[in-house]
């Protein structure tokens, strides 16, 4: 397991202010900011220099399994970049003269040769990626297609929407999850945020007159009474999001 930085240890990937007991003030004063952009500085504090936190309990585990309990199969290198990589096919030479005479220890078989910042080079099979990425709603796919047909501020990437978590004022889309930051707080990510988006967007719903539809098993829906605007509670297998939003907006 290779880290760039050494590894985050803390029980929530937020500041403590923001989970413990005077928790409330802080979103009080989050929630009284009017300027997106001051919102979006609020949250940058409120989850550090970014990149991911492991709990204390799971880095114990690691250093337990870097050391005595793996017998030398799992090796935890904090603060090592990954500075080449390569695909050997079998029976190839490698091409890189980086890596060359990599292939020494590795008789048969195809193989990812890595070498390490420290000099290290390991030969692996499988190559799990957990670097994360940037919020770029402009760089999402279903995202980016809603901000071509409804344009909507964004502030580094986040997407300014309603207060009930709507899109536009004139468009049944709603956003949850980290892209709803904004109106969220640093807790958009978490449980937490879900359960507070959910409700919005329940209340948002509700006080909107709109119907909400189940499909028959047959995937039509079911008959309703059809007022301004109508949402519709697919089976999952049916589910095409971008298709069903552009056919229900289109209206």
């Amino acid at each position: 397991m290779v880290t760039r930085k050494h590894i985050k240890v803390q029980h929530f990937d937020v500041s403590l202010t923001w989970a413990g007991r005077y928790k409330k003030v802080h979103y009080s004063k989050f929630f009284g900011l009017s300027d997106p952009l001051e919102r979006f500085q609020v949250l940058q504090e409120a989850r550090g220099d970014g990149g991911g936190t492991v709990p204390p309990h799971m880095y114990n585990y690691l250093k337990e399994m870097h050391g005595w309990k793996s017998d030398g199969r799992f090796k935890l290198m904090e603060e090592t970049q990954v500075e080449h990589i390569e695909w050997i096919p079998a029976n190839q030479e490698c091409a890189s003269a980086e890596v060359e005479g990599a292939r020494q220890s590795r008789d048969e078989g195809d193989y990812w040769c890595v070498k390490l910042s420290t000099g290290q080079v390991l030969h692996v099979d499988y190559i799990w990626l957990a670097t994360g990425r940037a919020l770029d709603a402009e760089k999402e796919p279903l995202l980016g297609d809603l901000l071509r047909s409804r344009p909507i501020p964004l502030v580094h990437g986040l997407p300014v929407l309603h207060t009930s978590l709507r899109w536009c004022d004139d468009w049944e889309v709603y956003v949850l999850g980290a892209y709803a930051a904004l109106q969220l707080g640093p807790d958009a990510i978490n449980l937490a945020g879900a359960r507070v988006g959910s409700l919005r967007v329940f209340d948002a719903v509700s006080s909107n007159d709109v119907v909400v539809r189940h499909n028959d098993d047959n995937g039509v829906p079911a008959a309703g009474a059809t007022k301004k605007s109508e949402s519709w509670v697919c089976r999952e297998e049916d589910l095409n999001p971008f298709s069903l939003l552009t056919d229900h907006c289109a209206e």
